[in-house]
């Protein structure tokens, strides 16, 4: 449609030409060596993917994850000018196949590309938004975290930043081997609503991770520092997890 053509334009400008998510990324630098491997696993339309690529005179190594044809396409041109990206085109969970994207679209035929979300319908009364109540269901590929990474021969992981809208429990889950031998940060987003689409709680994604001895820390308003938390903190949706024995 012409809205969603109009929209498109709106997206490619707004990752391309702004840079919202700079000041996070900065803020995470101290977290990130130089030369690091750098996973973003819900990669969008890549707004933090070409912030991670930049860092440390482009001396990172970005793997972006990103199953959404639409976003996947807008993804490929934002990252183009970085010869350090890699673009996987399947979502991360806890077991290797196909499954359900639900994509909310809007009474104008407009879809919300940043609110897809995976589910099953016996865990959720309704899977689109408030301004967009319908959904288009779209199956995609998913794999392992820890399939991927042995067979690409993963030698480091240094960063995660995640954020698939309430799926981080099955990435996790899919992801033990790899997050205990490599114990890399990782920053993610806790939003309550959007695990219950899979049966789960924001508690129980954050004890996945406690569960391998990672430690939640929230940022403040500024996003500039991480606190220690003892777990979800009702009002706080970004997190930072560290792991005591990473130095």
């Amino acid at each position: 449609s012409l809205s969603q053509s109009i929209a498109r334009l709106d997206h490619f400008y707004q990752a391309k030409f702004r840079n919202r998510f700079g000041p996070v990324v900065r803020a995470l630098t101290p977290y990130i060596p130089r030369g690091a491997t750098i996973l973003d696993i819900g990669a969008n339309h890549g707004k933090f993917a070409k912030n991670f690529a930049a860092l440390h005179d482009r001396s990172c190594t970005v793997w972006c994850f990103e199953p959404l044809e639409y976003n996947y396409t807008l993804l490929q041109t934002i990252v183009r000018p970085f010869s350090n990206v890699r673009i996987f085109k399947l979502a991360l969970s806890d077991r290797a196949g196909t499954a359900d994207l639900f994509l909310p679209v809007k009474p104008s035929r407009r879809i919300l590309p940043g609110s897809a979300h995976l589910g099953t319908e016996s865990n959720a009364n309704h899977f689109g938004t408030s301004t967009a109540p319908d959904v288009a269901r779209i199956t995609i590929p998913t794999d392992t975290l820890d399939a991927v990474a042995a067979r690409e021969n993963l030698a480091a992981l240094d960063f995660i930043k995640i954020d698939v809208e309430g799926a981080e429990g099955l990435v996790f889950r899919g992801g033990r081997a790899t997050l205990s031998r490599f114990k890399p940060p990782i920053y993610t987003e806790l939003q309550p609503g959007r695990p219950e689409c899979l049966g789960m709680t924001v508690h129980d994604v954050v004890k996945e991770l406690t569960d391998l001895g990672y430690k939640p820390h929230a940022f403040d308003e500024d996003q500039t520092t991480p606190t220690p938390v003892p777990g979800y903190t009702e009002g706080v949706r970004d997190y930072l997890f560290l792991h005591p024995a990473r130095k």
